[in-house]
């Protein structure tokens, strides 16, 4: 499985390049994603590192704007140029329609007519990229038809749980959804729990959990998140004495400090990039070969 940091620059992007960490960038802010990209070749020429260009559709949705397929493709086309031979791979988000309008619950129609649409940008972007460089959005409430029609033009879904609902439905939806799917590389776009990370044959995944727990004061840690900024009030040493020394290891295994960690974002952004880069270490080994060895429920609604 691959992870991929997703959100605004930080500091720690550097990091991520050094040690090969997969990023999502988005077409909402074009330009920290040439800012991210000047980086890689700064800091080096080659790396093994993974790059996925969101289209950002929801973002710019969200604000009232709209997104012109056209200069879309034009923006990719000019990263694809001067930037693809420094990752393994680039991968393009197709552009989303986003059904209804902002603060009111689409219909089926408008559910459908928006699905409808975004095929249409994936038959139009296809006239420009292979079948090999697109990641096409399969979003809930969709029909699961749908998957048929992108997975006869492209190698890999984009699996999109709604935000508005509990984590019991999105996973009662993804077990659905994988037993549907064929053998297939999937995305999961925004799966933050580590037990769906764990649960489903997931061949890459993005969240930004990395970087907003940080922001709000907290640490990713194998126990757990804990809220340990100065502000917050709370630290590690609110916790049971056998999870405090544990914890105090694990910041001295990663040349951090404690203390530090307490009143600088910047360096929460650190430690849970590094825990990142750890988690999809150890994911990895527990779980080779998780995208062939997915049992089916049996129990699909589709």
């Amino acid at each position: 499985m691959k992870i991929f940091w997703a959100g605004a620059p930080t500091k720690v992007d550097d990091y991520l390049i050094k040690n090969h960490g997969n990023r999502l960038v988005t077409f909402a802010y074009p330009n920290d994603i040439k800012n991210y990209l000047d980086r890689v070749i700064k800091i080096e020429s080659n790396i093994d590192q993974n790059i996925i260009i969101d289209c950002g559709a929801f973002s710019i949705w969200n604000k009232g704007g709209h997104i012109d397929l056209q200069n879309y493709i034009d923006f990719l086309v000019q990263l694809r140029k001067k930037y693809s031979c420094y990752f393994n791979s680039m991968r393009f988000v197709t552009l989303d329609v986003i059904p209804g309008a902002k603060n009111k619950v689409p219909t089926n129609e408008q559910r459908k007519d928006a699905a409808k649409k975004g095929l249409e940008n994936l038959y139009v972007m296809l006239k420009t990229f292979k079948y090999d460089e697109l990641i096409h959005v399969y979003h809930m409430y969709e029909n699961p038809d749908y998957i048929d029609t992108i997975l006869e033009n492209i190698d890999y879904i984009g699996i999109s749980p709604a935000n508005d609902v509990s984590s019991k439905t999105k996973r009662n939806w993804l077990i659905q959804v994988f037993d549907y799917l064929p053998i297939v590389k999937t995305h999961g776009f925004a799966v933050t729990a580590l037990n769906l990370m764990k649960e489903f044959p997931w061949y890459s995944v993005d969240s930004t959990s990395f970087k907003l727990s940080a922001g709000m004061g907290s640490i990713m840690t194998r126990w757990g998140v804990f809220n340990i900024s100065k502000e917050s009030g709370k630290s590690v040493l609110n916790t049971s004495p056998a999870i405090k020394n544990g914890i105090k290891e694990y910041i001295k295994e990663l040349g951090m400090d404690e203390l530090e960690l307490y009143t600088s974002d910047q360096a929460r952004y650190l430690i849970n990039a590094k825990y990142m880069i750890n988690l999809q270490l150890e994911l990895n080994e527990s779980g080779k070969d998780t995208m062939y060895k997915y049992s089916k429920s049996q129990q699909s609604l589709f």
